[in-house]
């Protein structure tokens, strides 16, 4: 080879690492930018604006100085449900003169954090299976429950991956260990997907199984290895083509128009019920929310933005939290159904909009409600 030659060719190599390099520069932080904006609106919208967010890749870190330690917390919490996330470093600082003088311990993460000495409530766990992925979330009360759970995780779900992002927090309620070691994990397998969220003493849990005898039995399992003092909603639905056998009908699609025409029709009459104060479907709504999956599934080529609504009694906070757990277990419901995940969405706006007058009883029970609104995609 002449040295011409030679010369061109490292020349074009020299090119080809530029470009290359270019490429992963410029792809990178092009995904970091779309994570931090979204990561500032959640914040944003939960009126956090003293939280600043910058990302590494899909680590989040938070800055600023926060006005108590539970928002501090919460702001941890809302980072890291931002889709994309996969772990947040809290930095932010309690302000001086704030409601609580506790020091905020710096460069910790949720999967690394200490115990706090601040007791919350609700007092939540949750676990999201898809098949193949198993999410922890939440809190836990110490450092060897964390351990215990993730260890299980693994060794139950064998050939699945594990992702924690658990934060230990002291007072959890009697039994809220033994309902997750002994009662959920060792079922997992056995749900085809699954999302169970554990708030205090009450249990949702939300999926799909391969048959209605594998339902019963984990329905029975659970219940047995559970503490009775737990409250559980079990909704747990099995395939369609078992449920309803021989019905090869010929699917007829409608408009997103008509869809939410159809919707409000149902929700005209009826809406749905959830136990006092707590984000668990009544049974009694299940029809009605088959009803609203059955024609979500008429119109495949929209979006479903889902709204939680409170009455205005109680702290506007803790409504709009509320508001926004009510949303997801609706959210969780229609998954179990059928529905497509990346079709909805959910919000809670607690009690900032009413449509009838808190004064009276019939206007709180008006206002506390869900909304489905459907979007052309």
């Amino acid at each position: 080879m002449s040295f011409k030659s030679l010369l061109i060719m490292l020349v074009g190599l020299a090119a080809l690492a530029s470009i290359s390099l270019f490429c992963i520069n410029h792809h990178s932080p092009l995904i970091e930018d779309d994570l931090q904006k979204r990561t500032t609106t959640s914040l944003n919208f939960e009126g956090m604006e003293w939280s600043r967010a910058s990302t590494d890749g899909q680590l989040v870190r938070l800055n600023g100085f926060a006005p108590n330690q539970a928002l501090r917390q919460k702001a941890g919490e809302v980072a890291l449900s931002v889709w994309g996330v996969d772990a947040v470093m809290n930095h932010l600082v309690v302000a001086k003169g704030s409601e609580t003088d506790e020091p905020v311990k710096s460069q910790t993460t949720l999967e690394t954090s200490k115990p706090s000495n601040t007791t919350t409530h609700p007092y939540e766990f949750k676990l999201e299976f898809d098949g193949k992925t198993a999410i922890l979330s939440g809190l836990i009360p110490n450092e060897e429950a964390r351990s215990d759970i993730r260890e299980a995780t693994r060794k139950h779900l064998e050939k699945g991956s594990v992702i924690t992002r658990l934060e230990i927090v002291q007072g959890a309620p009697e039994g809220f260990t033994q309902t997750i070691t002994q009662g959920l994990i060792p079922n997992l397998k056995s749900f085809t997907e699954v999302t169970a969220t554990l708030q205090d003493s009450d249990l949702n849990i939300t999926g799909t199984t391969s048959s209605s005898e594998t339902r019963d039995t984990l329905q029975q399992s659970i219940s047995s290895n559970t503490p009775s003092r737990v409250n559980t909603a079990f909704n747990v639905a099995v395939p369609q083509s078992e449920s309803v056998p021989n019905s090869p009908t010929k699917q007829t699609f409608i408009t997103a128009d008509l869809c939410q025409k159809q919707i409000d029709d149902v929700l005209s009459d009826q809406q749905v019920i959830f136990l006092s104060n707590r984000a668990i479907i009544d049974e009694s709504s299940f029809t009605l929310l088959d009803s609203i999956a059955l024609t979500a599934n008429k119109c495949p080529k929209t979006k479903i933005e889902i709204s939680g609504h409170t009455d205005g009694n109680g702290d506007s906070n803790q409504n709009q939290a509320l508001s926004q757990r009510r949303a997801n277990a609706v959210l969780s419901y229609l998954v179990s159904k059928g529905i497509d995940i990346e079709r909805l969405k959910s919000n809670g706006h607690g009690d900032t909009r009413p449509i009838a007058t808190n004064t009276t009883q019939k206007g709180r029970a008006t206002n506390r409600r869900i909304e489905f609104l459907i979007l052309e995609q």
